[in-house]
């Protein structure tokens, strides 16, 4: 009963346009209130939600990526793409991807690509000649990579909910993010290659410039070695990665002389806004989660589904559809807060590790800013373009076959996502 309470509530309210926050809040008040409960259960429950180590590395991951942005690693590493993959069909197209590949490994979130990589590339694409709304829709669909490519902020907070192993959410993220990258850089060349995009022809880069432009890059290349390789040795866990990603970003700045006043100020504002908002949403969740776990929501949701089908093929391909409507209509961070708890228990009914779940949820809820009625996405590559979100709309939406593509590939062939992790931490039994 209670639990019908916090959902109804707070669906109302959400689609009157209150901020989820609020509307979780709200939620949970009145089935307390309805259920007799004590309102001094919430501040506890909210301190017991952000009482967990690794939650520790949010802060820090979204600081390193603005960092990164304000240093000036960005703009080496989207250089460094462009030596070696512009001469590929698609061109700049290309190097879009691959340098949020590489990004990735140092931002951990979508926004944070947009922000920097993404309005770097947009300009570059405009300026060599391409379609601007051809541009940004790249830019947006590379986007999907950053929370898939460890580091990753959806990681932390799919673990923290779940009790799941970040250390190997991280390495099954490194996998399913390649094949995400091959998938997209396909779809290009095919589009392309038939003629179906214009794409102007490729800047010739002779082998000095290529040396020059590498050298340039390097220190930032090895950021994701770096890291990774630390949790890898055991010598930082993931929180501490956090910190390790900041140090690296500072000296990182330090090289390049990137770091001004006015934009390491906006970097320090920027992530602390970032980090509080995730923060306080993690902290709500907490109370709903005692309530949705005092119901037993999980089980009985587990129990439901699997009296519908026993099949896993089945029951995965239904849990995908879920997922993709509630990213379509809900930002990714509460999504995930909010569902995580409920559907694991699910996944797990059909045989699904954890791990692997973790990134078909997270790969579910992140295409999410990709398409409307949410689209988070759209109005940031909007808003920073000269494109209109009705052609940003369009432009984008073909780009869900390859991303959709790669969603059913990732879920079907669980090795692409488990094979790192258990060659680097042992097979789960």
């Amino acid at each position: 009963m209670a639990s019908l309470i916090v959902f109804s509530t707070f669906l109302v309210l959400f689609a009157l346009r209150v901020p989820v926050t609020t509307a979780i809040g709200v939620g949970c008040v009145a089935a307390l209130l309805a259920g007799g409960g004590s309102l001094q259960e919430i501040p506890r429950h909210m301190m017991g939600g952000i009482e967990s180590f690794i939650l520790l590395a949010i802060p820090f991951f979204v600081l390193a990526g603005n960092l990164f942005n304000a240093g000036g690693a960005t703009a080496r590493l989207f250089s460094f793409c462009e030596v070696v993959f512009g001469r590929m069909p698609g061109g700049l197209a290309q190097v879009s991807v691959a340098a949020n590949v590489v990004f990735s490994g140092m931002s951990g979130a979508a926004l944070a690509d947009l922000a920097g990589l993404g309005t770097m590339t947009v300009k570059a694409m405009r300026e060599a000649g391409y379609r601007e709304r051809f541009a940004a829709a790249v830019a947006l669909a590379s986007s999907v990579l950053g929370p898939i490519i460890p580091p990753s902020i959806m990681f932390v907070i799919y673990a923290a909910s779940t009790s799941t192993s970040i250390g190997r959410l991280f390495m099954a993220g490194v996998g399913a993010g390649l094949v995400i990258a091959l998938i997209l850089m396909a779809y290009i060349a095919i589009v392309v290659l038939a003629g179906w995009e214009p794409c102007p022809p490729a800047r010739r880069h002779t082998l000095k410039d290529a040396a020059r432009q590498t050298w340039m890059a390097l220190p930032a290349l090895l950021a994701p070695v770096v890291i990774l390789g630390a949790m890898r040795a055991g010598a930082v866990t993931a929180t501490e990665a956090g910190v390790l990603a900041v140090f690296y970003a500072v000296v990182l700045g330090a090289i390049y002389r990137g770091f001004t006043r006015h934009n390491l100020k906006t970097a320090l504002v920027s992530s602390t806004v970032m980090s509080a908002s995730i923060l306080y949403l993690i902290a709500i969740s907490g109370v709903m989660g005692h309530i949705l776990t005092a119901d037993r929501v999980a089980h009985a949701a587990a129990e439901a589904m699997t009296s519908i089908t026993t099949n896993p093929l089945v029951g995965m391909l239904i849990l995908n559809v879920a997922m993709l409507v509630i990213g379509c209509v809900l930002e990714t961070t509460p999504a995930l807060l909010i569902t995580a708890p409920i559907l694991t228990p699910i996944a797990a009914a059909y045989g699904v590790d954890p791990v692997h779940f973790g990134i078909i949820m997270c790969l579910n809820l992140i295409i999410g800013i990709v398409h409307p009625p949410m689209g988070i996405g759209l109005f940031v590559m909007s808003s920073v373009t000269r494109v209109s979100m009705e052609e940003m709309t369009r432009a984008t939406l073909p780009f869900l076959i390859p991303l959709l593509l790669s969603l059913l590939v990732i879920t079907y062939v669980p090795a692409i996502s488990m094979w790192l992790p258990d060659l680097v931490f042992g097979k789960t039994k």
